[in-house]
């Protein structure tokens, strides 16, 4: 594999701009970059009903393409540096400054300052940072060792400071089959009665 393939070099040094083809890569996977506030004029247009489906959406996308970008990284990294390579990596995409929290047993905890997906929620003042959501859950099914459950339990695009998030293994009523591990429950505090 080349360096640009080498998911244990950063993000950034990895990029190849191909200006001939009009493309941005990393290895196979191809990026877009686009403004912020396009994408979230994007969602801001919608109806309220499909636009919380269109955040759903997107964290089930992110949670499948972000979890294959996981796959790679760990054939490159080793376990006990796989989250730290996710936060660098968010960073140099510039999706916000993310410090996770590993002091819980069963659970991957959060802290993302300055979300780029913050505006997404227009006005609908909930949790709207559905791709870290999606990107949480892809790697806390790998670090905890199966299917999660995930909380957006503040969000800085309802009126929170930054955007806080945990994720943890899923009951034994999950893992008998009576939830789908894929779909992204992200509450707001007002949903879970706090």
């Amino acid at each position: 594999m080349t360096a640009h393939g080498n998911a244990a070099s950063d993000f950034k040094d990895r990029l190849v701009f191909d200006l001939e083809r009009g493309e941005l890569r990393d290895g196979p996977v191809r990026y877009l970059l686009i403004r912020q506030d396009t994408l979230a004029g994007l969602f801001q247009r919608l109806p309220m009903p499909a636009q919380r489906a269109a955040l759903q959406a997107f964290a089930q996308a992110v949670e499948e393409r972000g979890g294959q970008s996981i796959d790679r990284y760990q054939e490159f990294t080793p376990p006990d540096r796989l989250v730290a390579l996710v936060a660098k990596t968010a960073s140099q995409l510039g999706w916000g400054s993310w410090r996770f929290d590993r002091s819980v047993p069963g659970q991957l905890a959060l802290e993302v300052e300055n979300s780029p997906f913050r505006e997404l929620a227009g006005d609908l003042r909930e949790p709207a940072c559905a791709p870290i959501s999606g990107m949480l859950r892809a790697l806390a099914a790998r670090i905890l060792g199966g299917p999660v459950t995930l909380d957006e339990v503040i969000c800085a695009g309802a009126g929170g400071a930054c955007c806080r998030f945990r994720a943890q293994l899923a009951s034994a009523e999950a893992s008998e089959g009576k939830h789908n591990p894929q779909s992204a429950t992200v509450q707001s505090s007002a949903d879970r009665g706090a």
